[in-house]
């Protein structure tokens, strides 16, 4: 075997879940075609949300789906010919939005949720990269009443539950908190706990830097195919082979295609999200989630970004013009204001909104770390740290993240 452990995908989880493995002492080898952190890492709004136990998978999603993909100016959107592959991730969508599921989905999350910042902070002072992440706390802002008032309905009842600290907010606190937001909120909610990175590429190069520098391994390498052999797992390369006792796929929507040449049929989808950079420079206190547009707004080390949205599109898909100019009319909203240098990336999304941590019955020692969607970064460390327990402890009986939920 060339290695102890292969890790595949060198995002903010791969690299986290590398480095929680490093520093176990396994030979670690993680891959990927390009630099570490330059893929959907890159371009996250930056928020380290420890406040959302809750998926956004929720029960009235049964209701409003259809309407919300039909309107314009929603956040949500569905390409039409990406939907006809979404057929088994819907069975499990529909089932994911019934209360009990939902509820016990969010029981599951916030399980993550309270360790989710203690296990960042130990990774950026091992680093070196505590000056990346800010401690402002964050603010979740609304403009319409009746969306307020049923988000303050969920937060009084599950909030209390998890013992996380928040406050209202009325519509001039919310201007208060923020700085620069021009129009009126009906009011919002400020979560003290929450961090945010000012430079989230920065962050993940600071990782790559420290998991090299604790012994890690990295191959700049296309990884086309897995397939079992005794005692372990070979990759197949574009340029020749790679094997490992142990193989974490924590490739994002890679994942789905490298599973299924193994028979392994897992509902991830593609989730899209877009960024830009307001085109001004304001001076903003902290972030704000506006609510109402499905975005964040970002203080970082560039400008303020603008992040969000949801597009279930495949991943290669060209950057929709139309949700560019939806970033553009929210710019001007909220900071009179237009955008520049828009990107777009794509998430891997699970039917439940909870990622899939853990190995597979009939492929041992495969194991994987993905499907985090708009969570990625705020839980990149914790499940690196459950992924790299269950891997030394053995495959768990109970696992709230296995992906066997789904197969």
């Amino acid at each position: 075997m060339d290695h102890s452990i292969i890790v595949v995908g060198a995002g903010v989880v791969g690299l986290n879940t590398a480095i929680a493995l490093a520093r176990k002492g396994h030979d670690t080898c993680l891959v990927d075609t390009g630099v570490p952190g330059a893929g959907t890492s890159y371009g996250n709004a930056g928020i380290i949300a420890n406040y959302a136990v809750m998926p956004l998978i929720t029960p009235s999603l049964r209701k409003s789906l259809v309407p919300m993909v039909l309107d314009r100016d929603s956040p949500m959107s569905i390409q039409s010919s990406y939907a006809l592959r979404l057929s088994k991730f819907g069975r499990y969508f529909l089932r994911a939005t019934r209360q009990r599921e939902w509820e016990a989905s969010g029981y599951s999350m916030g399980s993550l949720m309270k360790d989710a910042w203690r296990c960042w902070e130990a990774v950026l002072e091992a680093s070196g990269s505590t000056s990346l992440v800010k401690s402002s706390g964050v603010v979740v802002a609304f403009e319409k009443p009746a969306s307020f008032q049923e988000f303050l309905d969920i937060e009084a009842q599950y909030k209390k539950a998890f013992d996380i600290p928040y406050e209202p907010l009325d519509g001039d606190e919310v201007r208060e908190k923020v700085g620069v937001l021009r129009n009126t909120h009906s009011g919002g909610v400020f979560y003290p706990d929450a961090r945010f990175a000012v430079d989230p590429y920065a962050l993940s190069r600071h990782l790559f830097e420290h998991y090299l520098a604790i012994g890690g391994q990295f191959e700049e390498a296309s990884v086309e195919a897995i397939r079992s052999i005794n005692g372990g797992h070979t990759l197949t390369l574009k340029d020749g082979e790679l094997s490992a006792r142990q193989v974490v796929l924590a490739t994002g929507n890679a994942t789905k295609s490298l599973l299924k040449r193994i028979g392994v049929d897992l509902p991830i989808a593609s989730e899209r999200g877009y960024h830009a950079i307001v085109d001004s420079p304001l001076e903003m206190a902290r972030p704000v989630g506006l609510a109402n547009h499905g975005v964040f707004a970002t203080p970082m080390k560039n400008g303020i970004r603008i992040a969000g949205l949801s597009e279930f599109a495949r991943h290669d898909a060209p950057a929709s013009r139309r949700r560019i100019d939806q970033l553009e009319r929210i710019a001007r909203h909220h900071f009179a204001a237009g955008i520049r240098t828009p990107w777009v990336g794509s998430r891997s999304t699970t039917p439940d909104g909870v990622p899939y941590v853990g190995g597979f019955r009939h492929h041992p020692g495969l194991w994987v770390n993905t499907g985090h969607g708009h969570l990625g970064l705020t839980l990149a460390a914790v499940t690196a740290r459950a992924l790299a327990e269950e891997i030394d402890s053995g495959l768990a009986a109970q696992n709230p993240f296995s992906p066997h939920r789904h197969l």
